[in-house]
């Protein structure tokens, strides 16, 4: 649309000698870049692989399962919402609900502390937890992960480090 009416206001002007095929043709692929490049990168930014969200089922037999059986990490598109929560059984631990944030590069997740009325403000004095993820994707429909413990501050669950060399499987497919 913005092209369409470049090109009526340029025929108005001295530049009309210079409207031709080749140059409309420039002229457009430059607007096109200019428009989907700063969307692009917003879109790297802010969705997270497809792979990190899911329902994570700790795999039996390791020392963690023993404190959460779950853990669930959720991207809602409509409002870019990036939350989770560690559930033992069918119920949500009360305190452990949280936001986290992906670095796609470095493969690890952050997870903040949030209660649940603070979608956006995760409290100051709350904790973090800092994972590396390791997820296969190789069989379509049963993701697994491995986490490996990074960091954490004020985590008082249980010892964090426990999450070190954890082995998951995915309970969403595709």
């Amino acid at each position: 649309m913005i092209g369409f009416v470049a090109y009526f206001l340029i025929q108005k002007t001295n530049f009309t000698k210079f409207i031709t095929g080749k140059n409309i043709n420039i002229f457009c692929i430059i607007l096109a870049a200019v428009i989907i490049t700063p969307a692009l990168i917003s879109y790297y930014y802010t969705v997270p692989p497809k792979e990190v969200t899911n329902w994570w089922k700790c795999d039996e037999g390791q020392e963690i399962c023993n404190e959460i059986s779950e853990m669930i990490i959720i991207y809602d598109k409509t409002y870019s919402w990036k939350e989770g929560s560690f559930r033992r059984g069918n119920q949500d631990i009360p305190g452990y609900k949280f936001i986290w944030d992906y670095d796609k590069s470095l493969k690890e997740i952050t997870l903040t502390q949030r209660e649940m009325s603070e979608i956006h403000a995760p409290k100051l004095d709350g904790w973090t937890l800092t994972l590396r993820l390791d997820i296969d994707t190789t069989e379509r429909n049963h993701y697994t992960m491995t986490t490996y413990y990074v960091s954490d501050t004020n985590f008082t669950l249980f010892n964090a480090k426990l999450f070190n060399g954890v082995t998951w499987s995915g309970r969403w497919s595709e």
